[in-house]
């Protein structure tokens, strides 16, 4: 991230035009380091540039620089990955947690693989999901997240619906979540106003809040996914319906549908719930008023009465967690809301939420009215700030999310742009912690080397030790070895016949060799004929079956 920062914009111009791209991609992550070092969030004008190795950073700064004599807004984003803003940040910060339906197999694994705070998250929720999910004792969570590498699309198939089980994507999606949380907030300061989750992410909203401990936190992840997936019988289904609100409520009271609203996830799309018969019976009757419905592939009617059975067990465990106060406000689904000071009200919420529809465009409008301005997605995806922008349409807002590639490209890129979309809006984020383990190699007299060679295995050799003296042996059996090199030399006549002899011996060892290869080859074809003969064979004989 090359980071700028004046007090006011002609300050900013003139930094921008004189500073000077480094060659070397090692020379500019060590000029940008200074730079982030040199940036204060509290400036006027704040511009920051996400690089990677291989792009142009001189073109890249001056394109900056063009865009901003020609720009005076406060603040703009060019979408190859440059962020200016300038003033006051815009408002109050909230974090904006993902639910489930968003999951996906290796979801934020870049940061799984750089961040150590990262990796204790899903340490912590294998140990929570071994206690409280419907896995043996040796599944792990962490696995089902970040599975081997598929060599089929059957198996990539496979290891989606593995993750998509109700009891596998809510603490997973947790686990991604709060890994993510954990580094934007002990790594890089983010300090929020506010949180709110879609669904199940109330719970991570919860934790990152501090209201319940991280060990309740994969406990209660594991267990709600368990109780909202248990049962044989016929639990329901659900579907997406992207017209108004309104329309699709007046259309399940024209029909007599028994169904309900689960998600109202934005003004013209929600998400309906209730018996498998009825949702097939909505699907037709939908289409044939030309709306569009999609049938979603859920274990459960969510949200709706059907669910009310898991609501005991999940509020029975409840009262055993003792709530905290949270060190900021968590919005609810349900009220639309902020959850209660009391434990009372905290676990009587929490519990009801599995059956309760989700009133998320009241919510986002809540926290707007409240002075949100800047929501953070958190989680797998974009999927909340794509409704957020959908429920905040024509009014001041700003949508940020953590993984906003979906895992297309690097997780390092996605947060480094996230990171840098939230200080050029005025919020505080520790720059310095970016890439803090680079040291930049400097010469004697202070100035930074023009060349450095890294020492690896590859490359690193051990000083030799002096040679002793050795006796020159023949490589075939039969002939003769040449005298000591460390005795008495020898004559010329028995130095050259010993040269001759060796050379000789070489020869042969040569043709062993090329007969070795000869027979290997010769084997190889014959395995490839055998191999060939076996699939006919086996070809001949599902001929026959069919």
């Amino acid at each position: 991230m090359l980071a700028f920062s004046a007090g006011d914009a002609a300050a900013l111009k003139k930094k921008l035009g004189e500073w000077q791209a480094p060659v070397e991609w090692k020379a500019i992550r060590g000029e940008a380091k200074s730079l982030r070092a040199e940036f204060k969030a509290s400036d006027n004008c704040r511009l920051v540039a996400v690089v990677k190795q291989g792009d142009e950073a001189g073109q890249i700064i001056q394109r900056a620089l063009d865009r901003l004599k020609s720009e005076d807004k406060e603040s703009w984003e060019i979408p190859t990955g440059i962020y200016y803003g300038s003033g006051k940040k815009p408002g109050k910060l909230a974090l904006v947690f993902s639910g489930q339906g968003t999951q996906y197999p290796g979801m934020l694994r870049d940061l799984a693989c750089q961040f150590p705070e990262f990796k204790k998250v899903l340490e912590d929720a294998d140990s929570g999901f071994k206690e409280y999910s419907n896995g043996t004792p040796d599944t792990h969570l962490s696995d089902i997240i970040y599975p081997r590498g598929a060599f089929t699309d059957q198996e990539t198939s496979d290891q989606v619906d593995r993750l998509k089980l109700t009891q596998h994507a809510q603490p997973g999606i947790g686990a991604v979540s709060i890994g993510g949380w954990y580094v934007l907030a002990e790594r890089f300061g983010i300090n929020p106003d506010a949180a709110a989750g879609h669904s199940y992410g109330e719970i991570c909203a919860l934790h990152a809040a501090g209201t319940i401990t991280a060990d309740e936190f994969h406990a209660l992840s594991s267990l709600r996914g368990k109780l909202m997936s248990a049962g044989d019988e016929d639990r329901g289904s659900m579907a997406a319906v992207t017209v108004p609100l309104d329309d699709i409520q007046k259309v399940l009271d024209e029909e007599k549908l028994e169904l309900v609203i689960a998600n109202k996830n934005a003004p013209a799309q929600g998400v309906i719930s209730g018996k498998t018969e009825e949702i097939k019976r909505a699907i037709e009757v939908f289409n044939k008023r030309d709306m569009r419905i999609i049938p979603l592939k859920v274990s459960a009617a969510f949200h709706s009465p059907l669910v009310a059975d898991a609501t005991k067990p999940f509020g029975k465990h409840l009262e055993k967690v003792k709530f905290k106060k949270g060190k900021f406000p968590v919005y609810s689904n349900t009220t639309a809301a902020e959850y209660p000071a009391e434990q009372k009200g905290v676990r009587e919420i929490l519990a009801a939420q599995l059956e309760n529809p989700v009133e998320f465009v009241n919510e986002i409008t809540k926290m707007h009215a409240d002075g949100i301005r800047t929501f953070l997605e958190i989680g797998p995806g974009k999927r909340m700030s794509g409704l957020v922008r959908s429920i905040l349409e024509g009014k001041e807002y700003h949508s940020i999310a953590l993984d906003q590639s979906n895992g297309k490209k690097s997780g390092q890129e996605d947060l480094a742009r996230a990171l840098a979309r939230l200080v050029t809006l005025g919020y505080e984020v520790t720059l310095t912690a970016w890439d803090e383990t680079f040291v930049p190699v400097v010469k004697e007299n202070g100035s930074k080397a023009a060349m450095e060679v890294m020492v690896a295995g590859a490359n690193l050799v051990k000083p030799k030790d002096e040679l002793a003296p050795y006796t020159l042996t023949s490589a075939v059996a039969g002939v003769p070895a040449a005298q000591s090199v460390g005795g008495v030399a020898p004559s010329a006549n028995e130095a050259f016949t010993a040269i001759q002899d060796n050379l000789t011996g070489l020869q042969r060892l040569q043709e062993q060799t090329a007969q070795l290869h000869q027979q290997f080859l010769h084997s190889q074809q014959e395995a490839q004929a055998a191999f060939q003969r076996l699939i006919s064979q086996q070809q001949g004989v599902l001929g026959l079956l069919t």
